[in-house]
Parts: structure tokens; sequence; C-alpha cells
């Protein structure tokens, strides 16, 4: 396994029903190799918190909260389904913290428009119940686990905060694109949004079928595929 020799700053953002507690693993792998690694839980997402008020711009400041105050410097967003939301817009916010981006199955955006109409969801507010809305995937569809493996991960999932899914993203294209982005395609739950990245020219990685679930289920391809990633130079567009 080749790997890249220097050390990489990584920050993982988790997408929705889940937690930073899904990084676990890849996190370990990485700090092994001597990478420096975040993976915050977003605002709303532990089990009993309050989350009346969480919207998707919550989510945004959170991470960018963490790279100010850790005084985070060049770099890797690694955001998962719904979290690729939420690096896209914290990308937007400091462009000039970036190093690159990379979205892992998730939902890269569009400008102006919300996760419900990207996913899509319909009525989304028939679906709210406490301010949430409950985990809306099969846990068979997420990745092959075991038993025992299936019945933790959903003990572990959350509801996710209903304006989350509710409130329209709004980012610079300009600002976007001048930064270094790559997709790494697990599964065919959203294939629209590989199919975005592409026409986008995103950077593809095809490592179907590791689940959309990969952190979880192939950790260790991740892991590889994210230190493959990052021993790639990087071009950044001129203004």
């Amino acid at each position: 396994m080749s790997y890249a020799s220097r050390s990489r700053r990584f920050v993982f953002v988790h997408g929705a029903w889940h937690g930073g507690w899904c990084w676990a693993t890849v996190r370990q792998l990485a700090d092994d190799r001597g990478h420096r690694t975040w993976a915050p839980t977003l605002s709303g997402m532990a089990i009993d918190e309050p989350c009346a008020h969480v919207d998707l711009d919550a989510h945004i400041e959170d991470v960018h909260n963490l790279i100010i105050r850790e005084d985070i410097r060049d770099v890797t967003l690694v955001g998962h389904s719904y979290g690729g939301l939420v690096i896209t817009g914290v990308a937007d916010r400091v462009p000039d913290r970036i190093e690159r981006i990379v979205y892992l199955d998730a939902f890269v955006g569009a400008n102006g428009r919300s996760f419900a109409d990207l996913a899509p969801i319909h009525d989304i507010e028939a679906l709210v119940v406490e301010d949430r809305i409950a985990p809306m995937i099969p846990i068979e569809k997420l990745g092959s686990f075991d038993r025992e493996m299936a019945v933790i991960l959903a003990s572990r999932l959350v509801g996710q905060p209903w304006r989350t899914f509710a409130q329209s993203l709004h980012f610079s294209a300009r600002a976007l694109n001048r930064l270094p982005r790559a997709y790494i395609r697990t599964s065919d739950l959203i294939p629209e949004q590989a199919e975005h990245a592409m026409a986008l020219g995103i950077e593809m990685i095809d490592a179907r079928p590791a689940g959309h679930d990969a952190m979880l289920t192939e950790p260790a391809k991740i892991a590889m595929l994210l230190e493959q990633i990052e021993g790639l130079p990087v071009h950044r567009a001129e203004e």
C-alpha cells in the first residue's frame, strides 16, 4: 500500500443521521500514518440534543468555527452524503484555508437549492416529528453489514434536524472552482450526484461497491484513497 509522505490535515464531516463517531476507524488509520484529523458531531446530532433552530448554516458554522478555533490551515475537507453540502459551504467561507475538497458518495450542492430539492424529498414538513426527520434509508442500503453491526448502527443513528434539509445552500462558484476537488463514488445510492460532479469537472474515483457508508464498511480502502488523492499535486485555478 503506497501512502503520501507528507503529514496532512483532514476534517471529516458526517452525513445525515450520523455523528462524528462514524469516522473513528478512518481517523485512526490516518492518525497512525502521522496525519492530523478532526471529526466533529454537528449541532443537534447528538441523542436528545435540542435542535429546533439548527439549520444548514448552523452546520456550516460548526465546521467553520472548528477550523478557525484550531487554526487549521491547508486542510482537506471530506464530506459524506449530506455532509457534502456542509463542506461546500465551509470552503466557500474560508477558501484560503482549504487545500482540497473530497466528496465521499456525497451531495456536491447546487447554488440556491436545498438537500430536500436534491434528494428529492417532497412535502418535507409532513415528515417532521419533534423538529427531526427520522432516518429514511434502510440500513441494508447503506452497506453490507453483518447483523451485529447493523443493530449497532441502527442504535446510533439519530433524527436529522429538519431545517438542515429545508434550507438552501448559497455559495460563490468562482471561489469553489479554484479549489482542487475529488469525488469518491462508493455506491449507486445517489448516482445523479456523481453525474453532477463529473459535469463540474470534479476528479472522479470509482470505489464501488464499497457501500454508501464506506467509512464504516471499507475504512481501510477510504483511508488509502484519501492518501492517494492527497499525493496528487495541488493546482489552484487562477482568479
